[in-house]
């Protein structure tokens, strides 16, 4: 019983579940997406005042936009390719060679690239 055992994360040979995708997108999403936290909101207090930003929760109010929040639970249940999923983002954006299915975690050199092909 030999199994080949794959020594870059490309050389897996996998085909997602139907939800995993989504589960993937949404770490992406987690992790590159500049949003406000959950329960914060921009607020201008008066007319032509500065803008500022209050968490509903505890009424708190930052002069400056609060940073965004990275990361999540990923809660699926059991046998659903948690182990999977979690590592796709990892194996995905970390190596230049390998495109990234949603184009938004490409290393910044393989950006630079394809921004100077599309210059040319």
């Amino acid at each position: 019983m030999s199994r080949s055992v794959p020594t870059e994360p490309w050389d897996l040979n996998l085909a997602l579940l139907r939800l995993q995708p989504q589960a993937l997108a949404w770490m992406v999403h987690r992790e590159n997406g500049n949003g406000l936290p959950p329960f914060w909101e921009p607020r201008v207090r008066q007319a032509g005042g500065a803008l500022s930003y209050v968490s509903q929760l505890t009424n708190f109010i930052a002069p400056s936009r609060p940073a965004p929040l990275r990361g999540g639970i990923l809660a699926d249940d059991m046998g659903l390719g948690k182990t999977l999923e979690a590592s796709l983002p990892a194996c995905l954006c970390s190596h230049a060679c390998f495109p990234c299915l949603l184009g938004a975690c490409q290393p910044q050199s393989l950006q630079l690239q394809r921004r100077q092909q599309q210059q040319q």
